[in-house]
């Protein structure tokens, strides 16, 4: 019989066989109004195909700026620099489609 750690170390290696791409979001909370403040998307050799801070549409709340700093990375670029979410969906998927089709891993 098969250890919990041996199913998970079984099911790793059939997910890393079709060579997944990871994404990761910050976002600016958890609640429904919550929005995309932070994306980056890494594949298994560990390039970087997608990296970019995103211009959220209203200040982030006090608490989650307590948890990613101040505020999550934004403070250290200039405002005019950054995109809009709806700037960079586009781009974003048109820039690594061949990717994301069916091998995404997404976590939060």
């Amino acid at each position: 019989m098969k250890s919990s750690r041996e199913k998970a170390v079984q099911i790793a290696r059939k997910i890393l066989e079709i060579a997944p791409v990871i994404l990761d979001t910050e976002t600016s909370g958890l609640d429904s109004r919550a929005e995309i403040v932070e994306i980056a998307v890494v594949d298994t050799d560990g390039r970087v195909l997608v990296n970019t801070l995103v211009k959220p549409s209203r200040p982030i709340p006090p608490d989650v700026s307590a948890i990613h700093g101040s505020p999550i990375g934004l403070s250290h670029v200039p405002l005019h620099s950054i995109k809009l979410w709806c700037e960079l969906l586009k781009p974003i998927l048109t820039l690594a489609s061949w990717q994301f089709t069916m091998r995404t891993l997404i976590y939060e």
